[in-house]
């Protein structure tokens, strides 16, 4: 019995490590996405307020599901804690992966929001498999 409860300590463990281990670098992708989205100023377009308005509301969300993702993983404790952080982690993931497609709807509804501004954001590296696909 011992050696069960050690076994499973050990499992316990190496999740929790590489739970951890993801949201870190979660947060580090998403910080280099926010600082880049934040750093671009508004397109020299009619539209350009509301695109800039509309990086900056994806900014916040992203930025609101990274420390989410973050405080999930570092309260977890034992097994029951962990499938808790997982639940809390894939539902955040998945809101992240909404709040990427609303923005991209949004830039891509401005009438005057020029190829270029859409590809840029598509081709994002930070953003790579996390749209949906067809995006």
């Amino acid at each position: 019995m011992t050696r069960t409860r050690t076994l499973a300590a050990a499992l316990v463990a190496g999740i929790a490590a590489g739970l951890q281990q993801a949201a870190d670098e979660a947060k580090s992708t998403t910080e280099t996405l926010v600082d880049t989205l934040k750093s671009l100023g508004a397109p020299d377009t009619e539209s350009g307020d509301q695109a800039r308005s509309a990086l900056d509301t994806l900014s916040t969300g992203l930025q609101g599901d990274v420390d989410t993702i973050q405080k999930a993983v570092q309260d977890a404790s034992g097994v029951q804690g962990l499938l808790g952080a997982v639940s809390e982690v894939s539902a955040a993931l998945a809101n992240i992966s909404a709040e990427l497609s609303d923005a991209l709807d949004e830039l891509g509804s401005l009438r005057d929001v020029d190829d270029q501004l859409r590809q840029a954001f598509t081709d994002a590296e930070p953003c790579d498999g996390l749209l949906p696909s067809g995006s």
